[in-house]
């Protein structure tokens, strides 16, 4: 496996408290419905440094949060998870909210983000970090940061050769993504869901999706299908292999978070040079692990657990 040092990750996006609310029974729409709540911490780029840090990467985030008792609660978790907070920007304004509605089987009905600090990561304030940034093994983003700071980003791992990983988040957010892929500069890796996967591509299959992708500069394309697992492409020196890793089965409380650790733990493999559909069967195993915990990341995420979900759905001889 590569040397600890040179698997540092920076990870930059966004960092927020979840609210999550799960009907007991069946949903009644424009009515109070009897349920539980948890509140814990959460944000795409926040979930993946943290999965990450629990899989033994030496990891950094680089976010913004406010100046109040979320934003102390969320530094102080983070920082107690393994993830190197220094570099995380306190900003006037609230800390972000994402509050989710789950049904009872804990799927999402619908989610709300209010994430707005989050414009204040713009270019200028990341130059400060850009030596950190320039030093890492691999740099992911995520497409809750404004348009300009994904080009400059992507601009900086270019320059100095570091790898870039992208995670969609949505499709509304995946717009801006697709503007700067046309460009057709080089992508470690790019994560989305078929939704994200149609929007950025304009093609209708996956994997037609993914050859488009490629075309646009991207190496690993991996995109999530649920309960169906991920397609996974990669490009190397123009020669495509691609395939479905299936989703690991697991009893589901909570889906929030599995594609953040899906990511996680795929990169984990990449950062180990397995082939990609090998290091993408450690981010199912990683998403079976969060479906099954009613907090955003699993705490109880390491390698050995990584290891143990995959074992128990090998076939016995």
């Amino acid at each position: 496996m590569a040397n600890r040092k040179r698997s540092r990750v920076v990870v930059i996006g966004g960092a927020n408290m979840d609210i999550k609310c799960r009907i007991a029974g069946r949903p009644a729409m424009a009515s109070s419905n009897p349920g539980t709540t948890v509140l814990a911490p959460g944000g795409v780029a926040r979930n993946i440094a943290e999965n990450l840090a629990r899989l033994g990467v030496a990891t950094s985030l680089i976010s913004a949060v406010g100046r109040d008792r979320l934003g102390d609660e969320l530094i102080r978790e983070t920082a107690g998870a393994g993830v190197d907070v220094s570099d995380v920007m306190r900003a006037p304004g609230p800390t972000g909210l994402y509050a989710a509605t789950l049904d009872a089987h804990g799927e999402l009905i619908v989610g709300v983000a209010a994430m707005a600090i989050l414009e204040q990561l713009t270019p200028q304030r990341l130059h400060r970090h850009r030596r950190r940034i320039a030093a890492a093994n691999v740099i992911v983003a995520d497409s809750n940061l404004p348009e300009a700071t994904l080009e400059w980003l992507i601009d900086v791992a270019a320059e100095h050769g570091v790898r870039l990983a992208i995670e969609a988040v949505s499709v509304p957010k995946g717009g801006k993504l697709r503007r700067l892929l046309r460009r057709q500069r080089p992508l470690f890796a790019l994560f989305c869901n078929r939704d994200e996967a149609r929007a950025l591509a304009a093609r209708t299959t996956m994997r037609a999706a993914a050859r488009a992708l490629h075309d646009m500069g991207v190496r690993h394309v991996c995109i999530g299908l649920g309960r169906g697992g991920m397609v996974v492409s990669s490009d190397d020196d123009g020669w495509t292999t691609a395939t479905t890793v299936p989703a690991i089965p697991a009893m589901i409380v909570d889906v929030t978070g599995a594609g953040d650790a899906a990511v996680a733990g795929t990169l984990l493999g990449l950062l180990r040079d397995e082939p990609l559909p090998v290091a993408a069967r450690y981010g199912q195993a990683a998403a079976a692990l969060t479906v099954a915990c009613e907090r955003s990341v699993n705490p109880r995420l390491n390698r050995r657990a990584i290891a143990r979900c995959i074992r128990s759905t090998r076939p016995s001889p």
